[in-house]
């Protein structure tokens, strides 16, 4: 008796997977508002679905925090950014108080946004 085992299914299978993938879905943001200013320093856990275990980054308004690693893919926490990375010799810009759009990026897209609030220390 001959078998004939053929590796187009499986093909089949992992390519139906790969174009399942989809961009992470932000649930929560917790806390969702803390101090302004770098005296005031505060972590922030976001909840939801499709994080990678490493490589994910984070845009928090005009800041971005790179390779972000999520140890179970429903969550990453970070450090809450103050202050922005300037180019050439100018100081840090200082994040003012005011409401920031949160989102997380992928390979696989962009999620959906969630405000977080800075505050007057």
């Amino acid at each position: 008796m001959a078998f004939i085992l053929s590796a187009a299914p499986l093909s089949i299978w992992l390519a139906d997977r790969a174009a399942a993938a989809e961009a992470p879905t932000l649930v929560s943001i917790m806390p969702s508002s803390g101090p302004a200013g770098a005296a005031y320093p505060l972590k922030a856990t976001l909840r939801g679905t499709g994080f990678k275990s490493t490589g994910n980054i984070v845009h928090f308004g005009p800041a971005v925090i790179s390779d972000l690693p999520s140890p179970d893919g429903t969550s990453i926490t970070f450090s809450v950014p103050k202050l922005m990375g300037s180019r050439g010799e100018a100081p840090p810009a200082v994040l003012t108080p005011g409401q920031y759009a949160v989102t997380v990026r992928t390979a696989d897209g962009t999620s959906n946004a969630l405000n977080f609030v800075l505050t007057a220390p």
